[in-house]
């Protein structure tokens, strides 16, 4: 028999959900302020011009509605899990280490599309460019 927690409290894998609704959220925020920025580029192309390309800020805008929803989802998950089953979700810790990993990932990729997109290719960026490739494209990794 399964027991429940008292009232007001909530699972760890609740708490780990929190997290990703609050990244969630930040990306959401992120994506509409992309949107507006790409817009009012799109209306007058020398806002931003040599600062901030179109094409990046129309990229970040897409990838961070794609990235809001799986972390939503995802999030979405932990919460109603543990309500499901009765019990606290096997192997939290590893969840939480998979959360800050994906956060990483997202964060170092994001700082890539906004600071070493521009300029010739070197031996340095040969490791950073995307090639163009759209919708959650990741730098590519090899050597």
């Amino acid at each position: 028999m399964t027991q429940a927690l008292p009232q007001g409290r909530l699972y760890e894998s609740q708490k780990l959900a929190l997290w990703y609704f609050w990244v969630a959220l930040a990306l959401f925020g992120a994506q509409v302020l992309f949107g507006l920025l790409a817009a009012w580029q799109y209306l007058d192309p020398n806002f931003l011009h040599g600062k901030l390309n179109f094409m990046t800020n129309r990229m970040l805008h897409i990838n961070a509605m794609v990235v809001w929803l799986l972390l939503g989802f995802m999030g979405g998950v932990y919460w109603f899990l543990p309500l499901e089953l009765g019990r606290e979700v096997v192997g939290i810790r590893l969840a939480r280490f998979a959360f800050f990993t994906l956060i990483a990932a997202v964060g170092i990729v994001v700082l890539v599309y906004l600071l070493v997109q521009y300029g010739p290719g070197n031996a340095f960026t040969l490791w950073f460019i995307t090639e163009g490739r759209e919708y959650i494209e990741a730098p590519r990794w090899q050597t």
